[in-house]
């Protein structure tokens, strides 16, 4: 008896994996993104500010523009 191989999955590709971060849910997504631009003194200062409350600058800009627009 001949060794045959076993016709594993061979006849279906295997699909190719999707890059990139997966989509967020709707209510976690944020809606809109708003350019700005910061000298860079002031953008190390709001990074130093961020660092001191354990956030991201991005996280400390949104937090104290929403305290300001309340």
């Amino acid at each position: 008896m001949a060794n045959v191989p076993r016709k594993a999955q061979a006849d279906q590709p295997a699909e190719p994996k999707k890059l990139g971060r997966p989509k967020l849910a709707k209510d976690v997504a944020k809606a809109k993104i708003v350019p700005v631009r910061f000298a860079a003194g002031e953008l190390e200062r709001m990074g130093r500010k961020a660092g001191a409350k354990g956030l991201n600058l991005s996280q400390w800009i949104r937090s104290v523009v929403n305290a300001a627009a309340r």
